[in-house]
């Protein structure tokens, strides 16, 4: 059972350790289940704006600092959307990919640049990130379809 976070508020630089293991040249196994699961919203305002102003006025400077995990957008490894035909493409429900439940679909981002973001595939650490249309705010995360995909 993987440690799961909702909307977490605290800054990326704390995550820092945990990422610092990916190594391109290693691979997990195609068996390798999540560790951790964290889940913020692109609409989480308490994250995104109110969280960076506290940590500046405490003189907290740089980006990881600045910036709670969420987003991070180094750290996110996927994204979490509702199901529609384009964007499930063939959803294997290997947990650490993809996977796909009660009409919404979590699934491993590409990497678009060398300076993007970081990803390694079947990797147990998952950060993502969802639609407003999924969590909207930092507060609606017990959300009827929220909670079911969860629980699924």
């Amino acid at each position: 059972m993987p440690f799961i976070l909702l909307t977490p508020t605290f800054e990326a630089a704390r995550y820092s350790s945990l990422a610092a293991i990916t190594r391109n040249q290693e691979t997990f196994s195609e068996d390798q289940l999540p560790l951790l699961l964290s889940v913020s919203s692109k609409a989480d305002w308490a994250t995104k704006t109110a969280f960076p102003v506290g940590q500046w006025l405490g003189f907290y400077r740089s980006k990881t600092e600045l910036t709670t995990l969420g987003n991070y957008k180094k750290y996110q490894t996927h994204s979490l959307r509702p199901k529609d035909a384009g964007s499930c493409g063939s959803a294997s429900n290997k947990l650490s990919e993809n996977f796909v439940a009660d009409g919404l679909f979590l699934i491993r981002d590409q990497k678009t640049n060398e300076n993007d973001k970081i990803v390694q595939l079947k990797n147990p650490f998952l950060i993502a990130r969802a639609n407003a249309s999924v969590i909207n705010g930092h507060n609606d995360i017990w959300n009827p379809k929220f909670e079911h995909w969860l629980f699924e």
